[in-house]
C-alpha cells in the first residue's frame, strides 16, 4: 500500500512548497481524502471541479464514468464523501491521515 505514504509526502511538499499538485487518480476514495480539489472528468470534459463532497455528488460516479454508485457521508471524516459501487467499495483503501482543507 504505497498509495498513502505517497499522498501524504505529496501533501506535506505542496504545504511546505506553497504549492499545487495535479495528480490523476482513478481511486474515488483515496482522492476524496486526501485532495482539497476534485476535478472530475467525463468524456474529456470537466463535469465537475469542487471540493470532494462538491464534487461526489450521488450521481457523479454515474454521470461520469457510467457506474452506479451510492455516495454517503465518511463515517470518521466530515466533508468527505464515501462512494460505494454496485455493492461493493469502489476502493479498498481507507482514509489514512486527515483531508487537506
Amino acid at each position: 500500500m504505497h498509495q498513502r505514504p505517497l499522498m501524504a509526502a505529496t501533501r506535506a511538499l505542496a504545504h511546505e512548497h506553497r504549492v499545487a499538485v495535479v495528480a490523476v487518480r482513478h481511486g474515488l476514495n483515496l482522492a476524496a481524502c486526501w485532495c482539497a480539489r476534485l476535478l472530475q472528468l467525463a468524456v474529456g470534459l470537466t463535469a465537475a471541479g469542487d471540493p470532494p463532497d462538491g464534487v461526489m455528488a450521488p450521481a457523479a460516479p454515474e454521470r461520469a464514468c457510467g457506474v452506479s454508485a451510492a455516495v454517503l457521508p465518511h463515517p470518521d471524516r466530515p466533508g468527505v464523501p464515501l462512494v460505494l459501487l454496485a455493492g461493493r467499495a469502489a476502493s479498498s483503501l481507507h482514509c489514512v491521515g486527515r483531508p487537506l482543507a
